[in-house]
């Protein structure tokens, strides 16, 4: 994750030395300390000092939550989502606006697992910053010691998903005519009505035709966005009319260079530049998002027009071959193409 966030009021940057006093000043104030179970009460300079020490120690996960300069309060995920801000401070939406640059952070990376978090029951505010990220229960209210009440108090887990995640802060791809987004349920009729004609099928590897509906709800499924290393996308009019289909696919994972790409588009649309214009800016998302040095995609050779798209998008031809289309009775001649990331690209990590 990135070390410094910013967000339309905030800047989270690294806790530093100069950040001592302030941390002192509110994690000793009791309407602090209270919500948060390893903060002591009376909090005073060598704790202070330990904390400093502690994140000098291991600085990644810890932010100090700034606005115009003034120092308001910490976040970490460490390995959970905590936090705490100064009471000045609270009301303003502060701790909404840093968790959820923090939280978007964490899931930018496709190998994100769950995010735990918790908070003391009568701690109305801390709970509405976890459910309004999205944040759900996770299993019955415990006990959990507070140091700064020197005894238990009734304590709620939640987590967070990365699917939870992703379908609340959707993805979503602009060009001048065009809009990609992650296929929901009800997108199936569009995409069978476009993937079940057999032109589209047969330069499809493995779409059978007659296409069943089912072998759209199971594939809508498998790819449902996940911030992971795999997504089946698609491609709108700013109108919201789905005229095709994207997608991308990583057998190891990100284990290794592998990332595939595939697509179709209704026939309707052919000839309008329209997948073109599609492919360049989802290869684009892929480098922006992914440490892929390449992307790979092939084509049967009786389709030029899939082809035209490759080459326009900058993918160069690198191998030959026979393969199979579940559309198809036989294997027909293909061409493997790939896409090299550029010089001055993002690095993949979102920023």
């Amino acid at each position: 994750m990135e070390h410094i966030l910013t967000t339309e009021r905030l800047v989270l940057r690294p806790i530093e030395d100069k950040d001592k006093d302030d941390i002192i000043r509110g994690a000793s104030d009791f309407a602090v300390a209270k919500w948060l179970s390893m903060v002591p009460h009376p909090y005073i300079g060598a704790d202070g000092q330990w904390f400093i020490d502690h994140v000098k120690a291991s600085p990644h996960g810890y932010w100090a939550i700034t606005r115009a300069g003034q120092f308001l309060g910490v976040i970490s995920i460490k390995p959970d989502l905590g936090y705490w801000l100064a009471p000045a401070h609270w009301g303003q939406g502060v701790m909404s606006e840093a968790a959820s640059a923090v939280v978007a952070a964490y899931f930018e990376n496709p190998a994100a697992g769950p995010l735990m978090s918790g908070y003391f029951i009568e701690n109305a505010r801390s709970a509405a910053v976890l459910y309004k990220l999205g944040f759900a229960n996770k299993g019955p209210i415990e006990e959990e010691y507070s140091k700064s009440l020197g005894r238990k108090n009734l304590h709620r887990k939640v987590a967070l998903t990365p699917e939870q995640w992703h379908f609340l802060n959707p993805v979503e791809i602009k060009t001048e005519r065009l809009r990609i987004r992650p296929n929901e349920a009800h997108h199936m009729t569009a995409i069978h009505a476009i993937a079940a004609q057999q032109k589209v099928a047969q330069n499809l590897g493995s779409f059978p035709h007659p296409l069943d509906v089912a072998f759209i709800e199971e594939r809508v499924e498998r790819g449902r966005w996940r911030g992971s290393w795999n997504g089946w996308f698609h491609i709108a009019d700013p109108a919201g009319a789905v005229l095709g289909m994207i997608g991308f696919y990583s057998p190891t994972q990100g284990q290794e260079d592998d990332i595939g790409i595939g697509y179709a588009i209704d026939p309707k649309a052919w000839g309008q530049g329209i997948m073109s214009e599609a492919l360049r800016a989802f290869c684009d998302f892929i480098f922006e998002r992914y440490r892929a040095g390449k992307i790979q995609a092939s084509c049967f050779d009786d389709n030029p027009a899939s082809q035209r798209v490759l080459e326009k998008a900058g993918f160069e031809p690198f191998e030959k071959d026979m393969a199979k289309s579940a559309a198809r009775s036989e294997k027909s001649p293909i061409t493997r193409y790939r896409l090299m990331r550029s010089e001055g690209a993002s690095d993949g990590t979102g920023h």
